[in-house]
């Protein structure tokens, strides 16, 4: 990941990002990889099975079963990492701001009344 700031080198930017994101982001990606790659080598391996001990033609759609599931479970990762139920949420953790859920910090309790 190349990351520039308004004209600051590599070297610059990379101490303002800091090494825990970097790190973080690394290992995210390397998740993501290896649960897509596992995913489509499993229903592959199930496929070929399929065709060569049944006399098939299952092998593409056991692949394409695959790459559904490797999406699917990218998908939950990238919403765990985020912290969300849903990326087409506008919550936070299952938690709606709405105008009923804001603290009120009036004193009801006022001695002017």
């Amino acid at each position: 990941m190349i990351l520039y700031i308004s004209g600051l080198s590599y070297r610059q930017t990379r101490f303002l990002i800091g090494w825990d994101v970097i790190m973080k982001m690394i290992s995210l990606i390397s998740q993501l990889a290896i649960s897509m790659l596992t995913a489509i080598f499993i229903c592959g391996v199930i496929g070929y099975g399929i065709d060569y001990y049944c006399g098939t033609n299952v092998l593409v759609f056991f692949l394409i079963l695959g790459v559904l599931g490797g999406y699917r479970s990218c998908y939950s990762i990238i919403c765990k990492f985020l912290g969300k139920d849903s990326l087409f949420d506008k919550s936070y953790n299952g938690y709606e701001k709405t105008a009923e859920t804001e603290i009120d910090v009036s004193d009801e309790n006022d001695s002017d009344k």
